[in-house]
């Protein structure tokens, strides 16, 4: 398939997924939107292009690609409204508001650790069985409009070395690009 082509949805897969249109295309890899049918749901795939890269770069994109792929969640999730916030609890703002107020990306490794426990909501304590994630928010000119999360169950087990960070601080503006593109 050509840079700008864009394939017929069932002629063209990626595994499991059904690529339904090219998102967006960079020097360093194409965005597409594609179908899971297995949940129903529409997903990005960013493949990247390989061909003529060094074997430091290769590696370096197989390990972001590992690094994402080993996490327990990994998912982006988009609004076409701003987020709506809930009030803090006790007048603090919770990690998930931080990050995407902020547009920070945030690295808990322990979410029992003292500075950080009262900065996490009580839902995620009920709802997700993990102890270590990462936030990247995906902003567009200041709103927040949705966020990639991964975690690990144990403490400590999300470690990500810099050149792999670097890695996916550069999938999610691909993905905010996609976005901005997709509207």
């Amino acid at each position: 398939m050509r840079k700008n082509e864009t394939p017929r949805p069932d002629a063209q897969k990626i595994g499991k997924f059904d690529i339904l249109r090219v998102l967006g295309t960079g020097a360093q890899s194409v965005v597409y939107l594609a179908h899971d049918a297995h949940l129903q749901r529409e997903v990005a795939i960013k493949s990247p292009h390989l061909e003529g890269r060094d074997e430091t770069r290769k590696q370096a994109l197989m390990d972001a690609a590992r690094t994402v792929s080993n996490c327990a969640i990994s998912t982006l999730c988009r609004s076409s409204t701003p987020a709506r916030r809930r009030p803090a609890q006790d007048g603090k703002k919770d990690i998930f508001d931080v990050a995407l107020t902020r547009g920070a990306d945030i690295l808990i490794s322990d979410i029992r650790d003292p500075k950080i426990s009262g900065h996490i909501p009580e839902w995620f304590g009920k709802t997700v069985a993990a102890e270590t994630f990462i936030l990247f928010p995906l902003v567009i000119k200041n709103a927040p409009v949705g966020l990639i999360y991964a975690d690990k169950q144990r403490a400590g087990e999300l470690v990500i070395p810099e050149n792999v960070l670097s890695m996916l601080r550069a999938l999610r503006n691909q993905a905010v690009l996609a976005i901005k593109q997709s509207r």
